[in-house]
């Protein structure tokens, strides 16, 4: 038996609006819990946070404890860590649930790779280092073969932003804004491609798409060329989820 395919396209859409919604869901509790935590850092008591938000007492309690500090978090190696406190703190990565174990640790090392730099923020730029830090997977090998390594794209990030003293103290270094939205873009690649997880080939595709980064531009200067990108990356993703 066939499916029919009118069927098959109207279930695709019906699952990609699905998984959209579940998306702005995560992003709307994470405000939500983000919103909470700010109230009580300013002074709120947990009872009036409760009452005011209609709440148990405990619930509260405990989405003001997720933020950190004890809590058996001594017992968390330190990718753990920064990750749980990028979720916590850039508000809208609840999404990180989808992220598979490579791209999880694309965001880890864009941190060091920004700390590294003494920049106090994780832009395009620093997901583009992180794509590229881990010279064995598909990803830095896609974008070597267009002439894009490591060494370069860091010369360019000092030529275009410099440099600064390292960032030590700093709890959290944010995504800026158009790394937040790269992100957002590599679940849509994710939808559009029919897979539910989220890899490090994704996050280059949502980086190429968000091509008015500083990571774009670099690319552009290096002649990698957008199209080229998405085409080697998805045949990537073809051979590997076949």
């Amino acid at each position: 038996m066939t499916l029919d395919d009118e069927t098959v396209r109207s279930t695709e859409q019906a699952r990609a609006r699905l998984v959209e919604l579940e998306h702005e869901s995560d992003r709307a509790r994470v405000d939500f819990h983000h919103g909470l935590r700010r109230l009580h850092a300013a002074g709120g008591s947990l009872r009036e946070i409760a009452e005011r938000f209609g709440l148990s007492h405990q619930r509260v309690h405990q989405i003001v404890d997720t933020a950190g500090g004890a809590g058996g978090a001594g017992r968390k190696g330190k990718g753990t860590m920064l990750l749980g406190r990028i979720k916590d703190r850039v508000r809208d990565w609840e999404g990180f649930t989808r992220f598979t174990k490579d791209a999880k640790a694309v965001v880890t090392r864009a941190q060091h790779e920004a700390r590294n730099l003494g920049h106090d923020w994780v832009g395009t730029e620093h997901l583009l280092l992180g794509l590229l830090s881990a010279k064995d997977h598909t990803t830095a090998r896609i974008l070597g073969a267009l002439g894009v390594d490591h060494s370069a794209v860091r010369a360019a990030i000092v030529r275009a932003v410099g440099t600064c003293d390292a960032v030590k103290t700093a709890r959290h270094v944010p995504l800026t804004p158009r790394a937040k939205k790269a992100l957002e873009l590599s679940l849509r690649e994710a939808v559009e491609l029919h897979h539910h997880d989220i890899g490090a080939e994704h996050v280059l595709l949502g980086l190429v798409r968000e091509s008015s980064g500083l990571a774009g531009r670099i690319l552009r200067d290096l002649g990698a060329d957008a199209s080229r990108v998405q085409d080697e990356t998805k045949r990537a993703l073809d051979v590997k989820t076949s």
